[in-house]
């Protein structure tokens, strides 16, 4: 099933691996071995860098799939007299930026 597909669709090993190198270089660390974390998670892909950084890969096709979960909970929403509260976000920085801003 092609929405299947989508929903559970990664990131490919050798983007992960990028993302491992340049965490690793902005921290002065020679090492940039990671594990992908084994997560039930449809909007990022969780791992672990050199055994000490954590980080969520977020990317495009986590932003279409947040904005398809974003449109059924607003609809849901306005089905049952509330109005939509549910944020679409349409790139992953502006994923990130919302995720690191309910942290602070």
């Amino acid at each position: 099933m092609p929405l299947r597909r989508l929903l559970r669709s990664s990131v490919p090993d050798e983007t992960l691996a990028a993302v491992a190198e340049e965490v690793a270089a902005r921290y002065g660390e020679p090492s940039s071995a990671f594990e992908r974390l084994e997560a039930n998670n449809w909007l990022s892909v969780p791992l672990v860098v050199d055994d000490r950084w954590f980080v969520k890969v977020i990317a495009d096709q986590h932003s279409l799939v947040h904005a398809l979960l974003t449109t059924g909970r607003n609809i849901g929403a306005f089905s049952s007299g509330t109005e939509g509260f549910f944020e679409h976000f349409s790139t992953p920085v502006e994923m990130a930026e919302h995720e690191l801003a309910a942290t602070e």
